[in-house]
This record gives C-alpha cells, sequence and structure tokens, in this order.
C-alpha cells in the first residue's frame, strides 16, 4: 500500500531504562507529546541488564503465542512461566499503543522505537518481539536517543536547522549531545557534514545518573565530560580533521535543568554554548525525533513495510475516503 498518498502521521516510541514516551509527527509540521508512562519494577530490571538470565522464550511468535497461552489454561505446566522481561516490555508498549490510539481517535499500524543504545542486544531483541506482539510493525530498526535528539532539534540536517552555530556548510560540526537523568549519563559527541552524522566518542554509565547522587558524584560527571570533549577531537569519518570547538549542544531526559549539572557544563563546555543549548521538550525530544523519522519513512514512495494482518481494517488513518489527519 502507498502509504505517502494518506499522508498518516508519524508515531515515536522511546523507551528509557525507567519510563516509556510517546509522540506524533502530523503532515502539518505539527506534533504532540502523548503520554510519559512509568515502568514495572520488572521492566527497569530489564532495562539495566548487561546480559540475559537464561534462555527466551518465542514471546513474539504469534502462533506460539497462541499455543501456548491455550495450553497455559491448564495449570502447572512446565512451559508456561513467562518472561518477565518480555512480559513488562510487552506491557509498557501496549499502554503507550492505547495512549497514542486514544490521541488519534482511532488505531494505527506502525511506529519508531529509541532505547538509550542501539547496541544493547538483549534488550533491542525483546523489545521487537513486544512491539510486533501487539500487532504493531517498525518502520526503522531501533534507533539510538542521542541521533533521534538531533533529528527533534532539526541540527542534524543543515537545510533544515533554525538551532544550528553559523559556519560554512562543508565543514564538519562537532555536535555534543547530553542525556543526564535518574537513570544514567549518555554523552556523545557527534561529527555532521552536509547532514550525515557519525558517532566519535560515548560514554554511558548507569552509575552517573541523577539517582545516585552522593559524595563525589557531579565531579565524576564533570570527569565523563571532560574526558568525551577533551582535544583533540579527532577526525570524522571521511578523515577530515576537527576542530577542537564544540559548535552544538543539545540537552535531553529529565534531569539536564538540574542546577549543579549545569554549573559543571558551564566549565567544562563554556556558558556561552550551555545558554544556547537545543532542549527541545528534553522528556520527548527522543519520541519526537522518531515520530518524524517514521512520518518521513512512511511517507517515501518506496516504502514497503507490511502492517499485521489485519491492522489496517479498524483504522480511518488508512480509508482513502477519510480525511487527511
Amino acid at each position: 500500500m502507498a502509504f505517502h498518498k494518506f499522508k498518516v502521521p508519524g508515531v515515536g516510541f522511546s523507551l528509557t531504562p525507567d519510563y516509556g514516551t510517546a509522540a506524533i509527527y502530523f503532515a502539518n509540521g505539527s506534533f504532540v507529546e502523548v503520554a510519559r508512562i512509568e515502568g514495572s519494577p520488572e521492566y527497569k530490571s530489564f532495562m539495566r541488564k548487561h546480559e540475559p538470565a537464561g534462555g527466551e522464550l518465542a514471546e513474539g511468535i504469534p502462533s506460539v503465542a497462541l499455543l501456548r497461552n491455550a495450553l497455559c489454561l491448564l495449570p502447572r505446566l512446565p512451559f508456561c512461566k513467562r518472561n518477565p522481561d518480555f512480559v513488562s516490555t510487552q506491557a509498557l508498549l501496549r499502554s503507550l499503543q492505547y495512549s497514542v490510539a486514544s490521541c488519534l481517535g482511532t488505531s494505527f499500524c506502525f511506529t519508531g522505537l529509541v532505547i538509550p543504545d542501539q547496541t544493547w542486544q538483549y534488550q533491542n531483541d525483546i523489545i521487537q518481539k513486544a512491539i510486533k506482539s501487539i500487532g504493531l510493525r517498525q518502520t526503522h530498526r531501533i534507533f539510538d536517543a542521542p541521533r533521534m535528539v538531533l533529528v527533534a532539534n532539526h541540527i542534524d540536517n543543515s537545510k533544515t536547522s533554525g538551532c544550528r552555530s553559523e559556519i560554512p556548510d562543508d565543514r564538519t560540526r562537532a555536535i555534543l549531545s547530553i542525556d543526564y537523568s535518574a537513570s544514567g549519563l549518555n554523552v556523545v559527541l557527534f561529527s555532521e557534514v552536509d547532514g550525515i552524522v557519525d558517532i566519535m566518542r560515548r560514554i554511558y554509565n548507569q552509575h552517573l545518573g541523577a539517582g545516585h547522587r552522593g559524595h563525589g558524584h557531579l565531579e565524576s560527571v564533570k570527569a565523563a565530560l571532560m574526558e568525551v570533549t577533551k582535544p583533540p577531537l579527532g577526525r570524522d569519518f571521511m578523515g577530515t580533521l576537527l576542530t577542537d570547538d564544540i559548535q552544538d549542544l543539545v540537552l535531553y531526559r529529565d534531569a539536564v535543568m538540574d542546577p549543579g549539572f549545569l554549573d559543571i557544563l558551564r566549565a567544562v563546555i563554556s556558558s556561552d554554548l550551555v545558554e544556547k543549548a537545543s532542549a527541545l521538550e528534553p522528556v520527548f525530544a527522543a519520541a519526537m525525533g522518531m515520530a518524524i523519522t517514521s512520518y518521513q519513512e512512511m511517507d517515501w514512495m518506496y516504502f514497503n513495510t507490511k502492517p499485521a494482518f489485519g491492522c489496517q481494517w479498524g483504522s480511518s488513518l488508512y480509508d482513502m475516503s477519510s480525511k487527511e489527519l
């Protein structure tokens, strides 16, 4: 189906170690921050895992899930124990799905997903199975939150940005993206030229979040920031040497406006850059960037990802006779 003819709104889900957020991007360029939903204790434990605790059930395969659910009506069958990582993630995603459908006034078939670090393979696998199990399909692979906040703030593209620094379009920029939240510190240094963004350096530390305050906390955060930003910044993916100045700063998540944290940023980077930092709706920025990216993908004439069977039948989004949302 040619989804670009329908101008279907883009939906983005962002899963953090503590909660999930959802946003919608519309064809007219407007967006809605739909919901922030707290995860269960099991979900929070899952998102902080480095390795799976054992074998996984084939939760995301609909035929297997239906068969197991039927058999598990019988008590005490040994294979009926559900994977708590899958179950808790599925529950959060379903809550986000319901929130978006309520906002749209109809069901939808596609979304994009964002997590703090797309290299978390175990979380990737569980999340993709969970999203499929609730009848949604992904417009893309799971993306990094730091990349999507650049999209939300329009500083990944020299032609659309109103926030970017004034340097020639053919020059490589150094962009610093910082997620400071209760669950961790995620600092990424990007190089960007002509809209192409590449990760140069990265530190993700769950123990440096605002929820782990104690003696020496801010000093440790400062050390991490200095490690990522220390000169020389190196060369971009094309081998071009970057200048040692950070041109753009993006702040996101729930603790980036903490006064003590901002004081450290001013000391490490510069007061001027901190004052001009992009911080568009910090809690929802990653979901917003993903919603924009999902909309653009579905608006592409060659988008051919198939929706779940029957998904379109009950939705006005894919009805040629309905008005464009």
